[in-house]
C-alpha cells in the first residue's frame, strides 16, 4: 500500500497497488519529499522484500524508478531502527505530564499504557497493572488533541483499553475534542478521579466526536461526582459507570440511543435520571441499587424498561412513564420502597414479572385501557397498596400478582374477555370486599383468594368451569357464592375455613369433581346437597361443619370418604338417593360422628340398607316412596309441600300441627329439609319428608 499525504489539502490518498498481495502494516517510516507539496510514507509489512518490489512493479516507469529508490532507502533505514514489530509505543509530554501513545493504521494516535499491549498480573489475583514498573500519571491530566512523533503531528482519537486502569492518583481528566472512543476499562478503578471534562461539549460549531464509551470505562471511580456526557455520544456500554458511588448527577446528550446493562448500577449518590428522547434501548440493571435516585423520567422513544432497570432504588419517589412504552420489564422497579404512586400509560400492554414487587409505600396504581397482562409477582407484597383499577383490555393476572397486599380495598371486578387468573393472585389480600369474575375466565387458580378475610361475596358467571385448590381457604367472612351450571370442578379445601358461608349449599348437577375437604370447617352450613355426578364424596368433605343438619347425597355417588362427616354432631337427616348403599371408608366412626340421624333412602331400599354393615348402624331408616313429596294416605286429605311449607287440603276446620323428629312442634314456614310428623285433629300423625328446594 502506498500512502500519499498532500500537505496543502490535508487529504490522505490510499492506493492499493496490488489487490492480490495482502499487507499487514506494523510500522511507518517517513521517506522524503517527492514534490514540494507532497510527502510519501511507506508502510512496511512483515512480508518479504519480494512483496514490496512486486507491488512497485505495477506502477508507471517514472514512478517505479523513484519508488524503488525510496523503498530501498526505507528498508535500509528500517533495518537500522530499534523498533518493535508492533506499532512502537512512544512517550509525549504535555503540560508537564507524560503519557504514552501508538500510531494506528489510520495515522491516528491512541493513548496507551507504557508496555502496551502487554499486561502484568499479580501473583494472587487476576487484576492487571498496565503501569507495572512505570510511574503512574497523577493529579490533573489533560490529554492533548494531537501529539508529535518523528517530526509529525497525529490527532489523538482514542483511549486504548485499560490505559489508566487502577491509576488511583488521577484527580481530574480533560479529554480532547479529537477523541472518538473511550476503550474498555480505560479509566476503570481510578479511585481518586473527581471530575472528567469532554472538550468541545456544547460548543457551537465544534462539538465532541465521541460515539462510544466502552465497557467498564469508568467503573469504580468512587470519587467522581458529576458527568456531562459528550454531545456526540450514542452508546454507553456495559457497566460504563458501575459503582461510581459518589456520582450525583449525569447530563445525558440528545444523541444517546443505547444504555447497556449495569451502566449506572450501584451509583449510590445519583439523585435523578432524565433520559433523552433519542434513547431507544435501556439495558438490564442499568440503575440497579441506586438508593439515592429520587426521580426518573423515561422518554416516549423507549418501548421497554429492561429487566432490573431500577431494582432496589430504595429512595425512588417519582417515576414518569411516557406514552410509547410498551413493556415494564421484569423486576424493573422491584423494592423501590419509597415509590408511592404509578400511572402506567395506555401504550403499556405488559407489566413484567415482579415489576413492582415489595414496593412497600406504593398506595395507588393507575392502569389505562390497553393493558393486557399483569405478570407474576408484579405487585407482590405491596403492603400499602389501596387502589387499583382493572381496564376492559385486561386478560391476564399472573401468579402471586397481588399476594400480601393486605390494604388493597378495590373490589376485584374483572372484565369480560379476561382469561387467566393465576395461582395466589390475591392471596392474603385481607381488605378486598367482593369479587365479580367473568364467564370468560374458565378457571380460578389455586389459592387465588386465600385468607381474604374481608371478602363477603363472589359472583361467578356461566363459563367458569373450575375453582382451584384452596382458592377461598380462610375467607372467614365469605357468605355468598353462586355456582354456574358450567362448573365441573371444585378442588380440595377450596372453601376450607369459610366459617360464614351461607347456610344452604346446593352444588350444580354438572359437577364432576369435588376435592377432599372442600368445605371443611364451614361451620355455618346447615344443609348441603351433593349431585350424583361427582361419583364419590372425598375424605373430610364436611369435617368440622358443626351446624350441618341436613345432607342430600345424589344418585350415582358410590363412595363416602374417610372423615366426611367427622365433628358434625348436629346431622339429623341424611337423604341418600342411592338404591345401592354407598361404600363408607374406614374408620367408620370417623366418617360418621353420630348414628342418631334419620336416613331417608329410595323406595324399596330400606332392607338393603338395614342389612349393610355400616348403614345398618343407623336405627332410623326411612323409605321415600313418593315422587317429590309423597301424599299421605288419609282418606279425603292431601298433604304436599310447597315453598318449604306443608299444605293440607281436605281438612278444613281441623287443627294441623307439625312436629320435627324429636317431637317438638315447629312453625310451618320455611321448613328446612328433613323428616316431619303432621297431625290433623286427633288422627294419627303421618310422616312427611321435606326435600331440599321444595
Amino acid at each position: 500500500m502506498l500512502i500519499i499525504f498532500n500537505t496543502q489539502t490535508n487529504i490522505f490518498i490510499n492506493r492499493i497497488m496490488n489487490s492480490h498481495i495482502l499487507f499487514y502494516f506494523h510500522s511507518m517510516l517517513f521517506i522524503g519529499n517527492v514534490t514540494p507539496r507532497t510527502k510519501i510514507f511507506f508502510l512496511l509489512p512483515l512480508a518479504s522484500k519480494k512483496c514490496i518490489f512486486a507491488a512497485i512493479s505495477k506502477l508507471p516507469n517514472m514512478m517505479k524508478r523513484n519508488l524503488l529508490l525510496a523503498a530501498m532507502f526505507a528498508m535500509a533505514t528500517f533495518a537500522g531502527h530499534n523498533v518493535k514489530a508492533q506499532n512502537p509505543v512512544f512517550s509525549y509530554d504535555y503540560q508537564g505530564k507524560t503519557l504514552y501513545y501508538v500510531i494506528d493504521s489510520n495515522l491516528h494516535a491512541q493513548v496507551v499504557s507504557p508496555d502496551y499491549p502487554d499486561l502484568h498480573f499479580t501473583v494472587d489475583s487476576s487484576d492487571c497493572n498496565p503501569w507495572y514498573g512505570h510511574t503512574q500519571p497523577q493529579g490533573a491530566i489533560v490529554v492533548p488533541d494531537s501529539v508529535m512523533f518523528n517530526g509529525e503531528y497525529y490527532p489523538v482519537t482514542a483511549l486504548a483499553d485499560r490505559v489508566f486502569y487502577y491509576c488511583s492518583n488521577i484527580q481530574s481528566l480533560v479529554l480532547p475534542q479529537s477523541l472518538t472512543i473511550i476503550g474498555k476499562l480505560s479509566i476503570c478503578e481510578c479511585l481518586g478521579l473527581q471530575s472528567v471534562t469532554f472538550e468541545g461539549n456544547q460548543t457551537p460549531g465544534a462539538g465532541s466526536r465521541i460515539k462510544v464509551i466502552d465497557r467498564h470505562a469508568f467503573r469504580g471511580c468512587i470519587a467522581l461526582q458529576s458527568v456531562i456526557l459528550p454531545d456526540s455520544l450514542t452508546t454507553l456500554a456495559y457497566a460504563a459507570f458501575y459503582h461510581c458511588t459518589s456520582l450525583q448527577s449525569v447530563t445525558f446528550p440528545d444523541a444517546l440511543t443505547t444504555i447497556e446493562n449495569f451502566a449506572f448500577g450501584e451509583c449510590d449518590a445519583l439523585q435523578s435520571a432524565t433520559l433523552p428522547n433519542s434513547l431507544t434501548t435501556l439495558g438490564d440493571c442499568v440503575f440497579i441499587r441506586c438508593p439515592g435516585l429520587q426521580s426518573v423520567t423515561l422518554p416516549p422513544s423507549l418501548t421497554n424498561t429492561g429487566t432490573y432497570a431500577f431494582d432496589e432504588c430504595t429512595g425512588l419517589q417519582s417515576v414518569s412513564l411516557s406514552e410509547g412504552l410498551m413493556t415494564i420489564g421484569e423486576k424493573a422497579f422491584r423494592r423501590c420502597s419509597s415509590l408511592q404512586s404509578i400511572d402506567i400509560p395506555a401504550s403499556v400492554n405488559t407489566i413484567g414479572l415482579s415489576a413492582f414487587q415489595e414496593c412497600g409505600s406504593l398506595l395507588t396504581v393507575t392502569l389505562h385501557e390497553g393493558i393486557d397482562t399483569i405478570g407474576v409477582n408484579a405487585f407482590w407484597s405491596c403492603s400499602s397498596l389501596t387502589t387499583i383499577n382493572y381496564p376492559s383490555t385486561l386478560k391476564v393476572i399472573g401468579d402471586n400478582a397481588f399476594e400480601f397486599d393486605n390494604m388493597l380495598a378495590t373490589p376485584v371486578v374483572l372484565p369480560e374477555g379476561f382469561i387467566t387468573l393465576g395461582n395466589v393472585a390475591f392471596g392474603d389480600c385481607s381488605s378486598i370486599p367482593f369479587a365479580d369474575l367473568p364467564g370468560s375466565l374458565s378457571s380460578i387458580g389455586d389459592w387465588t383468594f386465600y385468607q381474604c378475610i374481608s371478602l363477603t361475596s363472589v359472583t361467578l358467571h356461566e363459563g367458569t368451569e373450575r375453582i382451584g385448590t384452596r382458592a377461598f381457604l380462610g375467607c372467614t367472612n365469605l357468605t355468598t357464592i353462586n355456582y354456574p351450571s358450567t362448573l365441573n370442578e371444585i378442588d380440595e379445601v377450596a372453601f376450607g375455613l369459610c366459617t360464614a358461608l351461607d347456610e344452604t349449599l346446593i352444588l350444580p348437577n354438572g359437577l364432576t369433581n369435588l376435592g377432599l375437604a372442600a368445605y371443611a370447617f364451614c361451620s355455618n352450613i346447615v344443609s348441603a346437597s351433593l349431585p350424583g355426578t361427582i361419583g364419590e364424596i372425598q375424605s373430610e368433605m364436611f369435617y368440622g361443619c358443626t351446624s350441618l343438619s341436613k345432607v342430600t347425597i345424589g344418585e350415582g355417588i358410590t363412595n363416602i370418604g374417610m372423615g366426611t362427616f367427622n365433628v358434625c354432631p348436629n346431622i339429623d337427616t341424611l337423604f341418600v338417593n342411592c338404591a345401592v348403599p354407598p361404600t363408607v371408608e374406614s374408620p367408620i366412626d370417623s366418617t360418621f360422628f353420630t348414628f342418631n340421624s334419620t336416613v331417608v333412602v329410595p323406595c324399596g331400599s330400606e332392607e338393603v340398607y338395614r342389612q349393610h354393615a355400616v348403614w345398618g348402624l343407623f336405627s332410623d331408616i326411612v323409605e321415600d316412596c313418593g315422587v317429590g313429596i309423597p301424599d299421605v294416605d288419609i282418606p279425603d286429605v292431601t298433604i304436599r309441600v310447597t315453598n318449604s311449607r306443608i299444605e293440607v287440603e281436605g281438612a278444613e276446620g281441623e287443627n294441623v300441627r307439625v312436629f320435627d323428629i324429636t317431637g317438638r312442634i315447629v312453625r310451618n314456614e320455611a321448613l328446612s329439609a328433613g323428616v316431619y310428623l303432621v297431625q290433623i285433629g286427633n288422627r294419627p300423625a303421618e310422616k312427611v319428608v321435606v326435600h331440599p328446594n321444595m
